[in-house]
C-alpha cells in the first residue's frame, strides 16, 4: 500500500508515498477513498473527470483531493480508480472510476469532515516522494 496511517491527537493522518508526482496525487487520492469506504466493494462502471487548481504542488493536491471528497459527499459516488491524465503546474485533471454510492453493497468506515491544509508538505525529488495529510475527523 503506497500509504500509512499516523498517529494524531484528534484527527485523521496519513504519509503518503509516489514515484512521481502522478503517482502521489492518485495515492493520496486512493487513500482518501479506502479511509472512508470498503473500495474493494466498488464497481469500477463509470468514469468522472476531475479538474483541480492550486497556486503551489501544496494548494494542489489538497484542492484535488477536496474535489474527490465532493464527489463523495455531495453526489454520493464512491471511487476506487485514479488515473491522473495531466499533472502541468497549477492544475491536475483525473478519470476516475466507480459507482454510485449503495448503502447495501458499500460500508462506509470513516467520517471525514474535510481535507485540511495542516501541515500539508510535499518533500522528495525525482523518484521518491512523501506528502503528509490530516483529514478533519
Amino acid at each position: 500500500m503506497s500509504y500509512r496511517l499516523i498517529d494524531h491527537t484528534a484527527d485523521t493522518a496519513i504519509e503518503v508515498t509516489g514515484v512521481d508526482m502522478k503517482s502521489l496525487f492518485a495515492n493520496c487520492g486512493y487513500a482518501l477513498f479506502d479511509i472512508l469506504y470498503d473500495t474493494k466493494s466498488v464497481r469500477c462502471v463509470k468514469n468522472y473527470e476531475v479538474t483541480a487548481t492550486g497556486a503551489a504542488r501544496e494548494a494542489l493536491l489538497i484542492n484535488f483531493l477536496r474535489e474527490l471528497f465532493i464527489k463523495f459527499v455531495v453526489y454520493k459516488i464512491v471511487l476506487r480508480e485514479i488515473e491522473i491524465t495531466a499533472l502541468t503546474g497549477d492544475t491536475c485533471t483525473a478519470t476516475v472510476r466507480g459507482e454510485v454510492f449503495s448503502p447495501a453493497r458499500h460500508k462506509q468506515k470513516a467520517d471525514i469532515k474535510a481535507v485540511t491544509y495542516h501541515n500539508v508538505k510535499i518533500t522528495g525529488s525525482g523518484a521518491g516522494l512523501k506528502v503528509s495529510i490530516v483529514f478533519d475527523t
